[in-house]
């Protein structure tokens, strides 16, 4: 287009950084911005469908959470996943970590630094309880 046409469209215009793996496909906005746009969100969505801590079944009110925080890590899909507002609030406030590995596996860590096995967890808190019709 002619220089003077982009000038007058930049007026108006609003740049947004967009980055793309080899295929073209878009990956995130980099460091551009902590709020992944909605096509980000659409993306993260279509990919974790709900909150990613094992057993959480939350689709509604989930955030993007950056693996690594913004602005030390980018807003990507490689460095977002989908969290409930209670598993958010592990993570910032109770020091759980989340990891998204090369398959694409989210993984969970306990803030002593353990990896977070759901199957153990479970079998704790059954093992916590009398079984019924047990005296106390």
């Amino acid at each position: 287009i002619h220089p003077e046409v982009a000038a007058r469209l930049s007026c108006d215009a609003r740049l947004q950084v967009v980055l793309h793996d080899g295929k073209g496909d878009p990956l995130g906005i980099g460091w551009a911005g902590r709020n992944p746009p909605p096509w980000l969100m659409r993306a993260l969505r279509h990919r974790d469908e709900r909150c990613t801590f094992h057993g959480c079944d939350l689709r509604r009110f989930t955030h993007a959470h950056h693996i690594t925080k913004w602005p030390l890590g980018p807003t990507t899909l490689r460095n977002l996943v989908l969290v409930c507002p209670f598993h958010h609030k592990l993570v910032h406030e109770h020091h759980w970590k989340v990891e998204l590995s090369k398959a694409g596996a989210v993984i969970w860590f306990r803030p002593n630094g353990r990896r977070f096995d759901p199957s153990v967890a479970r079998l704790q808190g059954r093992l916590d309880r009398a079984p019924p019709g047990a005296p106390s």
